[in-house]
């Protein structure tokens, strides 16, 4: 049985919504707001040792497109919250 919680909806939605700007960023069309968010993640994101490569191991989740996605935390609460 598969229970699906507004928690798990929100984190659905917050992948595809790092996607979607991972892709704007391919086309040049990311506004700069998310951009510099984005980096401000990444670079708190590059000492962590949580890190592997590319990728958060405590969620699995891609910093590519994770860092992208504006209501998108980081689990062990780094990131200030950005609107």
């Amino acid at each position: 049985m598969i229970f699906i919680t507004a928690q798990s909806i929100m984190e659905i939605g917050n992948a595809i919504n790092g996607w979607y700007n991972v892709i704007r960023n391919e086309l040049g069309i990311l506004p700069e707001k998310i951009k510099l968010i984005a980096e401000k993640r990444l670079k708190i994101c590059e000492p962590c040792p949580r890190r592997k490569d590319s990728t958060c191991t405590l969620c699995g989740c891609p910093l590519q497109s994770k860092s992208k996605s504006v209501n998108a935390t980081c689990p062990l609460d780094k990131w200030p919250i950005e609107r």
